[in-house]
């Protein structure tokens, strides 16, 4: 994935907008582009019925974007990231939020680190059952929330 952190200049093409697509930069620093912002997704809100779903695999996650999913939940292990990124990977246009475990964050420092790790592999938002404090300092960091 292209990043600013590391200079390679791989900014998405300018007809994005063309294909139905936003221009974005990470939490993580890396350019991509998405279907949906934050931003977008509360404009919807009582204005339009999205679909989303949850993939448990890579051809799942392609197949739902090639379908044109507007947004898919997806499942994040701490302990073990990779699943999440490579379903990102297979659909990197599309808004993902990931869901983080409740018991992954015994403090509101944790809470705050678990939804950068997301972030850095891609997640657009995260989903968690956490406390109201946990989510409060997760927010407070700039973290997306669900």
């Amino acid at each position: 994935m292209a990043s600013h952190a590391t200079g390679d200049g791989g900014i998405p093409p300018r007809d994005a907008a063309k294909r139905g697509l936003k221009r974005i930069m990470t939490l993580g620093g890396a350019y991509g582009t998405r279907n949906y912002t934050v931003k977008d997704l509360r404009d919807q809100k009582g204005k339009r019925v999205l679909v989303e779903t949850l993939p448990f695999s890579v051809e799942e996650a392609a197949a739902a974007e090639e379908a044109g999913i507007d947004t898919m939940k997806v499942r994040f292990d701490p302990a073990n990231p990779e699943p999440a990124a490579a379903i990102r990977r297979a659909a990197p246009n599309t808004f993902m939020a990931f869901s983080v475990p409740l018991i992954a964050a015994a403090s509101e420092a944790d809470a705050v680190r678990l939804g950068y790790d997301a972030m850095v592999i891609g997640a657009d938002a995260i989903m968690c059952q956490w406390s109201p404090r946990f989510v409060a300092a997760a927010t407070a960091a700039g973290i997306p929330e669900q």
